[in-house]
Parts: structure tokens; C-alpha cells; sequence
């Protein structure tokens, strides 16, 4: 049983968890920022040269350039995936009082990353598929957005602590979205409120993070660091979603 659970072991509200996720953020920013620097500066270079913003344009008749756009916006995600393992672990570590060292905690996420490669391989590409099949076909047909939305909302919920239950235990991608799903099934409404208060406070902290950058002088290294320090600092929100699975999770009803 993890600090969280053994401190507070009723379900939490938002404010509960921005709390306790603040003490946490608090108490271990030293290494929190060491792993964070390491783990986002490869995605913030990468959305230095490929702004998702950029991605976004393309000519719905040019298959490759839809591709390789795509396939970009997807390499940025998939970055950002092993940033979010990488940190899971190094919270996991702390929770549950272990011993360890940023560098294990790298060689750990890379281990979990390619373990059950086949699966979990299997398990990305029929994502990585789906949704670009989604996206192409509703900035072709509008009407294919709005019938698939709601389905894809319902579902994204069920499955948006697979990436925790998947850092936190021995599983793969497979076995993690079928855990996050039974976690999330009862208390669907509970989950997407919360996941929809957390996303709107990340998205105004890093707007607000951002406005400083408007008076500097916008070069490609400048750019490149400033994202890295936006993505260090909302780290924060990445905590608040391990504490809210490890509370859900260890209060299942």
C-alpha cells in the first residue's frame, strides 16, 4: 500500500488531490525536476522543429503528407508517453518509500517500455491507426467526428489511467487498459469531471507559463528551453493524475 493510501484512505476530491499532490510535488522537487529535464527536452526539441500547431495543416488529398504529419504528431505523443512512465516510477518509488536513483529509474522505464514487445506493440499501432483513420476521415466528413465523438470520449475515460497501471504493476498495454477500465467503469462521470477540471488548469498554467516568452526573443534554442521549462513545471499535473489513479484505484467500489 502506497503513503497515499495509508494518509487517506477515502476517495478524494479535486481539492484533496491538488493538495496532496502539491506536498508530494513539494517534497521530492529536486529529483522531480531532474528526471522531468531529461525525459521532456527530447519532446520539447522535437516540437521546436514540428509545432504541433503546423501538423495540423495539411491537404486532405496528399496521403504521404498526411502520413508523415501524422506519424510526426504521433512520434510527440509516444515522447511524451515514456516522460509520463518515466515519472510514474520515479512516484512510484517514492510512495512506496524505496530506495532508488534517477538513473535506475531511466533504465526502468526503458525496461518496461520494451518489455512484452509484441503485445504491446500490437496494442500502439491498432491506437496509432484508429486514430489517424479518425482524424482523417472527420476533417473529410465533419459528420464522422460528431457520430464518434462521444463513443471515443467514453472509451478515452474508461482507458486514461492504462499508462499508470501500467508504470505501478507488471502488465502490458493490454492488461492495463482492461484494469483502468473496470477502475474507471462505476465512477465514469467522477473520473471525466475531474480529468476535465485537470486538463483546463494545466492548459491555463502553461498559457500563463507562456506569457513571459512573448517578450523574449523567439529563437530555436530560446524556444527549445522554454518549452522544457513549461513541461518541468506542469509536471505538477502529471502527479495529480497518479495520485487520482492510486486513489481510485485503492478505493474500487
Amino acid at each position: 500500500m502506497s503513503q497515499v493510501a495509508e494518509k487517506y484512505n477515502n476517495e478524494f476530491s479535486l481539492k484533496d488531490m491538488l493538495y496532496i499532490s502539491w506536498d508530494i510535488y513539494i517534497s521530492n522537487y529536486k529529483d522531480i525536476f531532474k528526471l522531468s529535464v531529461i525525459v521532456y527536452f527530447p519532446l520539447s526539441i522535437f516540437l521546436t522543429f514540428y509545432p504541433i500547431g503546423n501538423l495540423l495543416h495539411f491537404d486532405s488529398s496528399d496521403a504521404i503528407g498526411w502520413f508523415t504529419k501524422f506519424s510526426s504528431m504521433n512520434f510527440a505523443i509516444y515522447l511524451s508517453f515514456f516522460g509520463n512512465i518515466s515519472l510514474a516510477i520515479l512516484l512510484k518509488h517514492i510512495l512506496f518509500g524505496d530506495k532508488y536513483a534517477i538513473k535506475s529509474v531511466l533504465i526502468e522505464s526503458l525496461k518496461k517500455l520494451f518489455s512484452n514487445i509484441k503485445i504491446n506493440s500490437l496494442m500502439l499501432g491498432t491506437i496509432f491507426i484508429c486514430f489517424n483513420l479518425w482524424m482523417y476521415f472527420s476533417i473529410i466528413t465533419p459528420t464522422i467526428f460528431v457520430l464518434l465523438l462521444i463513443p471515443i470520449v467514453y472509451y478515452l475515460v474508461n482507458w486514461s489511467f492504462s499508462i499508470y497501471v501500467f508504470s505501478f504493476e507488471d502488465s502490458n498495454l493490454y492488461i492495463s487498459m482492461k484494469k483502468s477500465y473496470n477502475v474507471v467503469n462505476k465512477r465514469w462521470g467522477k473520473v471525466f469531471y475531474r480529468i476535465l477540471s485537470l486538463i483546463f488548469l494545466s492548459y491555463m498554467t502553461s498559457l500563463t507559463l507562456g506569457l513571459p516568452y512573448s517578450f523574449l526573443q523567439d529563437t530555436l534554442i530560446m524556444r527549445a528551453i522554454y518549452t522544457t521549462l513549461i513541461n518541468v513545471i506542469t509536471t505538477y499535473f502529471v502527479i495529480v493524475f497518479i495520485v487520482f489513479y492510486l486513489n481510485f484505484n485503492e478505493t474500487t467500489v
